[in-house]
Order: structure tokens, then sequence, then C-alpha cells
């Protein structure tokens, strides 16, 4: 019971935080931790056209082609649980994403790609599953799936040539967070408390620095806390390349 309390007390601390820029429970319960082979990341689910897809970052899934039959797992309560589907992924391969057209039909409300504009200063979020971290769903909440972290991000700049669009976001990202959704308000529009599906994090950058110590220079990496993320348009253009 206690459990049950805490929970319902998180989401509804959720729904009045973080300057009413809101994450509702849909983003949570729509984001999950995804396995393949030994590695572990995050994908969630989508609806276009009335049909659900699951999209992660390409690199999740390792070497992948288009139209691949691939399985995969999904963290549920404590166990993995095996799932599978049609992998699309776009024809300019240096696009770090996967849509995953998934073999069970039915359909659910999931994140929408519905669009809206983005500025230089923004700050958005980002959910996912840094180090398998993640907030587990004792009471059901969310029906036994764990609730992924969350983090905020500016959107620092983007990235727009040879048909690549992504954004550079000011956030601290993770390993575990490939895959996860980054997310905006519509600042045209202070009525609307949607949140928008802008990108996928993909990877962040890494800066390499030196440390002198007794036992000499040690050589190391750091996050610089620069984040890439590709624009999640791209996902329309997966879907439309490959007639769906």
């Amino acid at each position: 019971m206690k459990q049950l309390i805490f929970l319902c007390l998180f989401f509804a601390c959720l729904i009045n935080s973080f300057s009413q820029e809101l994450v509702t429970k849909l983003e949570f319960s729509r984001t999950f931790n995804i396995l393949k082979d030994s590695a572990t990341g995050t994908c969630f689910l989508i609806i276009d056209k009335k049909k659900n897809y699951w999209v992660t970052a390409k690199h999740v899934l390792g070497a992948v082609t288009n139209n691949q039959k691939v399985s995969f797992f999904i963290l549920k309560d404590t166990t993995w649980n095996k799932t599978s589907g049609t992998v699309l992924i776009h024809s300019n391969s240096l696009i770090d994403i996967a849509v995953i057209v998934p073999n069970d039909t039915s359909t659910t409300n999931a994140i929408s790609l519905d669009q809206t504009s983005t500025y230089l200063g923004d700050e958005g979020f980002f959910l996912g599953f840094p180090f398998g971290m993640k907030t587990k769903d004792n009471s059901n909440i969310n029906k036994g799936f764990p609730i992924p972290l969350i983090k905020k991000c500016v959107y620092s700049g983007i990235y727009s040539e040879q048909g690549i669009q992504m954004f550079f976001l000011d956030g601290n990202n993770n390993p575990g967070f490939s895959g996860g959704p980054v997310f905006f308000k519509n600042r045209q529009d202070p009525n609307d408390a949607r949140l928008y599906l802008a990108a996928i994090i993909s990877a962040y950058v890494n800066q390499k620095k030196q440390m002198v110590s007794p036992i000499g220079t040690i050589d190391y990496n750091e996050n610089s806390g620069i984040i890439l993320a590709y624009r999640s348009s791209h996902i329309k253009e997966i879907l439309q390349q490959n007639g769906k």
C-alpha cells in the first residue's frame, strides 16, 4: 500500500513540477529499457497512422540492415521479455535511428510524431535508463514496466548537412540513454500543455584530458556535456521510404 501511494505521488509531482513543463504519464509509460545481445539502452513506442512502432538508436541493435528481422528484449518487472519485429533504417546510413515494425499488430496510445518549432535556448527533457538505472514499478502503476530516469537539456545548436538533422544539446548524457526520446514544449502556444517529440538520443561528445600524478601523466576521457540527438522528423522519412 505504501508503494502504491508513493508512485501515485510520484506521478502527481511530475504533473505539477518543472515550471509546468510537463512530462506526463504517457511519455514515461511508453519509454522502455531494451536489451539486444549484451547491450542495453532505451527505446520508445510511437503511433503513426494508427499503427505502433518501436524507435531506438540504430547502434543499440548492432549491425542491422533494412527490413531485417530482429529479436530483442524489453524489461518488465525483473524479467527480460523477448519480442521481435522488422527493423527499418534510413537510406542515409549516417542517421542513427532504427524503427521496428512489431509482429504484434495490436495498437495502443503512444507518443505522437506531431512536431513543434524549437528555438535555440529552449529547455527540454530526455528519458532513458542510464547504466540500467530505473524506478521500479513495484505497485504496477505502469503495468510492471520500470519508469525511466528524466534529465533536462538545452537546445544549443543544430547540424544540418548531407540530409542529416542533428540537435546539439547541453546536458549530461550517460551510457544507456541511447535511443531515448527528447521532448520540447510548444513555445508559440502557452496554453498547449503537450510535449512534442523532437529528437532521439544517439551519443555524447568526449573530451580528452590529462592529469599529472606521482606515477606520471594519465590520459582520460571526460563527458563534455554535448549531446548528439537526431531529429525525430527522420522517423517519418524512414516510414515513408519503406511505404508505411
